[in-house]
């Protein structure tokens, strides 16, 4: 019961120090005792004061002086209750292991106990034993808290001002085999456990350490375990992960996980495994929170909102352009695919209604196709008056573009007659040449070398003395306002872009006056082979003109059929000034959730909202970053385009890296921003990348799961997928590192448990 007739202060003065028992270090070192001194391996520290939330504010708060052995803080208290308390870590940063010899604790004067409680513990509130160990390069966290009891008598009221002076002494000397672990927080535990990953280690048979190569296949040969990530082995707080089979399993708020890795602030990412089974174990986990094919719902060709965890404006469905056409010399007729029925003949009788043939003869197993060549044929027909085969249409059978002799099977080259059409219409000759003369008037002649000849002689062979890059008018005269330019020549037709009609390109742009104009322009006239000079010129109105309202981007080209030849381009639309850069990122700003991050964030609301004050906000990076130089399709000054493009992922896939930062704060998720995060995430929760994927095997024991990363554009893939099977979202959090270990080994019957202290 509080009693508060007459209050008066209590002036603390506390002071902590590090004693390092260096004769017993040296005795019990030998004569290596001397060197270790002077390699500085024996280093044990104070680092890091962190005050405990409800603290009041100190006259002097706890610092560490010069020599990092020493903390002193002075306050005063005015009230029962107040207190004030900290933590503050003990870094042991040498090679030697140590434990507390003995703890001498200048404590509160009996006469004052009953008013003021000074304690020093572990940060799990346990007592600090002696000969509690502290293994080489960790550390371990204490907690100072002096307090003004509230629960006081009458008779314990102070009439006068009081001022104590407390202090701890802490000795460490070099571990022998009396020491004994104190708790272990999972971030030391994972520390404690790792060996280095660039080097041969038990399960580990390569002398370079361990080779990351995607969706590799766990093997026991290539890790297995905890690992520190050597490239940050002289970071702060160096990196360490699990890589292997599935015993890295971890208990908490009554959902298992797996241990991925720890980040650059001492916390611990896990990975999502299911709820606890009925023995409260990890051993039928249903890992899945929901099957889902994509990002956000699928739309062809959006090419960005499938890869973004949060979007900002709604991607138009993107459009095409296609430049070219074709003239059709003939068709085919393939005697495989029909059936050997119908009627030919030597000569047809022209009526208004279409074509008679006279003394039809019918087709069938024993005609020998060659007897087709110079005939007209039709599948079926009706009588027509006194005629006995009638139909509206007829093939001519031009010649025999291949023909099998064991199946007695081939394919013609053919015209399709139809509206009293005859092959004599096919005879026309038309004039092809090597080179193009501008008449200045409007018109253009073919020139050069030029060849003259009518369809007939084209399909029987013809074509081969045409060259792809001659020019046509389609005409006998060889001069018209149009020309075609034939950049891909077969034997049954040809395709073509108009000269006029040559889209503008342009290898930049500026805006002036409502308008975008072109600058240092030039026009592709082979759609297929000239492709490569889009790299240097994206930008097009879309016609021969050098200026437009609105601007297109071309991003990507997709040959439909190698046979056909058909080109499309795929192109943004930038408006109203809006440069390239601004679209992406207007795509690309965090603004609307994908569908899958509305189930993370529905999971997180209905598992983890009770431990949220142990889950920590870190970056979950969902990078839609493109690759550098012509390697990205983004860049206007030389980017590579092809019917799939790839982020900066992909070259990292392939290559066997990968990074564990985030390329730009844009794609850092985060709660609150920071200069490192955007601030854009309702709770702390997300998904792997596949940069920890790579570096955890986890696909190793898991299905196929959604990671955060972009990976290509190719109409049907858009993120990396970790795993095989079906799609399914994992949600990956990031608790505490100091959270103690307090039972089990991590296997599936007997996962880490984990002691919520705070």
């Amino acid at each position: 019961m509080k009693r508060f007739r007459l209050n008066k202060k209590i002036f603390i003065v506390l002071l902590l120090f590090i004693a390092i028992g260096y004769a017993y270090l040296t005795r019990n070192l030998g004569n290596l005792g001397a060197n270790l001194l002077r390699k500085n391996d024996w280093n044990i520290y104070f680092d890091n004061i962190k005050p405990v939330d409800g603290s009041i504010t100190p006259t002097s708060p706890a610092t560490i002086d010069d020599s990092k052995l020493v903390v002193n803080f002075s306050t005063s208290f005015n009230e029962p209750g107040d207190y004030y308390s900290f933590y503050v870590d003990v870094v042991n940063d040498g090679s030697v292991p140590c434990m507390v010899n003995f703890i001498n604790l200048n404590g509160v004067p009996s006469e004052y106990e009953n008013l003021v409680n000074f304690t020093v513990k572990n940060f799990d509130m346990s007592e600090i034993r002696e000969h509690q160990l502290l293994h080489a390069k960790d550390k371990i966290m204490l907690i100072v808290e002096v307090k003004y009891n509230d629960d006081i008598g009458e008779d314990d009221l102070l009439i006068s001002d009081i001022s104590l002076d407390l202090s701890v002494e802490f000795e460490y000397i070099q571990a022998d085999n009396t020491a004994q672990e104190g708790p272990v927080s999972i971030y030391s535990m994972m520390k404690n456990n790792s060996v280095m990953d660039n080097i041969r280690s038990e399960f580990v048979d390569n002398d370079n350490g361990i080779t990351y190569i995607q969706s590799d296949n766990y093997n026991g040969t290539n890790g297995n375990g905890f690992y520190e990530y050597y490239k940050t082995a002289n970071d702060d707080m160096p990196i360490y992960y699990y890589r292997g089979s599935k015993n890295n399993l971890v208990v908490f708020g009554g959902q298992c996980f797996n241990i991925l890795r720890t980040t650059d602030t001492g916390d611990v990412k896990l990975m999502y495994y299911g709820a606890v089974d009925s023995n409260n174990v990890c051993t039928n986990s249903n890992y899945e929170i929901s099957s889902i094919q994509n990002f956000s719902q699928y739309t062809y060709y959006r090419p960005f909102i499938n890869i973004s965890y949060m979007y900002g404006e709604i991607e138009p469905s993107t459009t095409s352009l296609s430049f070219e056409s074709y003239q059709s010399m003939s068709s085919l007729y393939n005697t495989n695919n029909y059936n050997k029925t119908g009627y030919y003949s030597d000569e047809v009788v022209l009526d208004r209604d279409g074509y008679n043939l006279i003394d039809p003869v019918e087709y069938n197993d024993e005609t020998d196709i060659h007897d087709l060549i110079g005939k007209y044929y039709v599948s079926g027909c009706w009588s027509y008056g006194s005629y006995a085969c009638h139909n509206t249409s007829v093939m001519y059978f031009v010649t025999l573009a291949s023909y099998n002799s064991a199946t007695g099977t081939g394919q013609f080259s053919i015209y399709t007659l139809t509206n009293r059409q005859l092959p004599s219409d096919f005879t026309d000759a038309i004039i092809y040449g090597s080179s193009l003369i501008d008449n200045n008037d409007g018109t253009y002649t073919v020139g050069g070398t030029t060849t003259s000849m009518n369809r007939s002689e084209w399909i029987t062979g013809g074509y081969s003395n045409i060259d792809t890059g001659y020019y046509t008018c389609n005409n006998s005269s060889g001069t018209c306002s149009n020309p075609r330019y034939m950049y891909y020549i077969s034997g049954s037709n040809y395709y073509y872009t108009r000269m006029n009609n040559g889209i503008l390109y342009g290898n930049d742009y500026e805006y002036v006056d409502g308008k975008y104009y072109l600058i240092d322009t030039t026009t592709i006239l082979n759609p297929t082979t000239d492709v490569s000079d889009l790299y240097n010129y994206h930008y097009t109105c879309g016609t021969t003109s050098d200026n437009c309202t609105s601007l297109k981007y071309i991003y990507s080209y997709y040959i439909a059929n190698s046979n056909s030849r058909t080109t499309s381009y795929y192109y943004l639309t930038l408006n109203s000034g809006q440069s390239l850069d601004e679209y992406i990122n207007s795509l690309f700003t965090p603004t609307n959730n994908s569908q899958i991050k509305t189930l993370v964030d529905n999971w997180f609301e209905a598992y983890m909202l009770d431990y949220l004050k142990y889950i920590k906000d870190t970056v979950y990076c969902n990078d839609r970053s493109f690759p550098t130089g012509v390697l990205n399709v983004f860049n206007p000054d030389g980017g590579i385009i092809s019917d799939s493009y790839y982020y900066a992922s992909y070259y990292r896939r392939t290559n066997n890296d990968f990074i564990l930062s985030c390329p730009n704060k844009r794609d850092s998720f985060t709660v609150n921003e920071s200069d490192i995060g955007n601030g854009a995430l309702t709770y702390p929760v997300g998904l792997i990348t596949m940069d920890e994927s790579t570096l955890t095997t986890t696909y190793s024991f898991r299905k196929q799961t959604h990671t955060l990363t972009a990976y290509l554009y190719n109409n049907t893939v858009s993120d990396y997928r970790n795993g095989s099977g079906e799609l399914y979202a994992a949600p990956v959090i990031a608790i505490d590192g100091n959270l103690v270990i307090n039972g089990g080994n991590g296997t599936p019957a007997n996962p880490y448990t984990l002691s919520l202290w705070y």
